[in-house]
């Protein structure tokens, strides 16, 4: 599993724990920021990819906020080359904050450290930059 870090800025803050078993991923609960706005996953949150023994699949796991009572989620969109990947539209039920897993699994993998998986965290940058002279 490849660890993604960003620098962001103070407006977005996002270190949640995921970790990898057979072909499950899970997500920690915790706090988290983003666009200035405090997040939190309440409880863990667990995905099976089911893959495919013929082609290629290809995973993203957001964080989300259901607009019917403002929660967060995860939620994942997984599919086959070529399928139409979910859309975040205005009217969604859903408004999209994080995109924290991605992963691309190759037919046949019944096991996701066997599959390219990237985990992107976004990371406060302590240190502020020196201004140039």
């Amino acid at each position: 599993m490849q660890q993604l870090e960003i620098k962001g800025g103070l407006s977005n803050e996002v270190d949640l724990p995921v970790s990898l078993a057979g072909m499950e991923f899970r997500v920690g609960p915790g706090a988290f920021k983003v666009g200035g706005e405090d997040y939190e996953l309440a409880e863990e949150q667990v995905y099976t990819v089911e893959g495919s023994e013929s082609e290629p699949v290809f995973v993203s796991g957001y964080l989300v906020k259901k607009v019917s009572d403002g929660s967060v989620a995860l939620l994942v969109d997984e599919r086959v080359f070529g399928e139409e990947s979910y859309r975040f539209e205005a009217s969604a039920p859903y408004q999209l904050l994080h995109l924290l897993v991605r992963a691309s699994v190759p037919a046949g993998v019944t096991d996701l450290n066997d599959a390219e998986v990237t985990v992107a965290k976004v990371l406060v940058d302590d240190e502020p930059e020196e201004p140039e002279e």
